[in-house]
């Protein structure tokens, strides 16, 4: 099982959809260990890599070529292979848009993938979304639930 959130949230959405894109030849426990995780969970993911998106810009640079920026975007690579899914976001998080969340979960319903979808009206984003006394408790919830149906 693999969770991120934010910027981690791509990493962890990447690792799930690409896993074995980077991946170093001379690495001996990638031989036998797979890289792609059995669960996904994606707490307000950057997911958006287009030039619009400032969280990808602020990494990548905004004159990124669009070949890399589709060779980063984890919902372009969703495939019959992309594990269970359990994402959560909230409505008013100022940092990453909730349409990056939809965007990912829109990929996962087309390839008809297990996936959930949790978005909160607030919650705000990082340490306001995790340990907002409302939601804190409530996703957490979700995610003992959610792993107790896992196969």
């Amino acid at each position: 099982m693999l969770l991120g959130g934010s910027a981690g949230g791509h990493l962890a959405a990447l690792v799930a959809t690409r896993p074995n894109h980077w991946q170093d030849v001379a690495d001996e426990l990638a031989k036998t260990v797979p890289a792609r995780p059995d669960a996904l969970i994606l707490l307000y993911p950057v997911i958006n890599t287009s030039a619009q998106s400032s969280s990808i810009n602020r990494y990548l640079g905004a004159d990124a070529s669009d070949e890399l920026r589709r060779d980063i975007a984890p919902a372009a690579h969703v495939d019959a292979e992309t594990p269970p899914t359990l994402i959560f976001h909230a409505a008013d998080d100022p940092a990453v848009s909730v349409e990056d969340s939809l965007t990912f979960a829109r990929a996962c319903w087309k390839a008809k993938l297990p996936m959930e979808l949790h978005v909160f009206s607030s919650g705000g984003h990082g340490k306001d979304f995790a340990y907002d006394k409302d939601i804190g408790p409530r996703w957490r919830q979700i995610v003992a639930d959610w792993i107790q149906k896992l196969p």
